[in-house]
């Protein structure tokens, strides 16, 4: 992924962002860290087209973002927000939510890359445990972590902003990483 020359404004007399360029390299991981205000959920929506840029481009692999219909981009990209949730449900459905199909075999991989493993293994039921949509039976830390899984369950092509390479040939792809 790569911002070239990037600008944004809200408001015509506002700029915030001012010839951004920055390069995410396949299987290089960034983080979007910065005080309240420091533009850091501007930056996502900007990826996620919630926005579209002033000036430059954003591109992935390679082809400009706005090329990309919003369903196509989106389903190529997870985001792990601050704001975590878990539904009713078992540990395991949460970490497969999304993953239609998911096996058990392949949520537990990704709970493993993404060193959930340990912790459904100390609760009463492991990956059986039941909880609610406050998050009963799992801590807040928890809690996000599970729920983040979710998204390496059914991210194809990133998850937590880590790019991979690009395949040569097209089709969806799952990441049991957690990356």
């Amino acid at each position: 992924m790569a911002f070239e020359n990037v600008s944004f404004r809200y408001a015509e007399d506002r700029p915030l962002i001012e010839d951004l360029s920055l390069t995410v390299e396949p299987g290089q991981t960034v983080a979007i860290v910065g005080p309240t205000g420091a533009g850091k959920t501007t930056l996502v929506n900007l990826i996620m087209r919630f926005y579209e840029v002033t000036g430059g481009r954003i591109t992935l692999d390679g082809v400009d973002i706005a090329r990309m219909s919003r369903e196509e981009l989106r389903a190529d990209i997870g985001m792990v927000l601050q704001d975590t949730w878990l539904f009713g449900g078992t540990i395991a459905e949460n970490i497969g939510y999304g993953a239609e199909g998911a096996t058990r075999e392949r949520i537990e991989a990704a709970a493993r890359a993404a060193h959930v493993d340990r912790i459904a293994h100390t609760l009463p039921d492991g990956y059986d445990t039941v909880i609610d949509e406050e998050g009963a039976a799992v801590s807040a830390g928890r809690s996000s972590s599970s729920r983040s899984r979710g998204r390496s369950c059914r991210s194809r092509r990133s998850s937590s902003w880590t790019r991979r390479p690009a395949r040569s040939t097209p089709g969806p792809r799952c990441s049991s990483s957690g990356r």
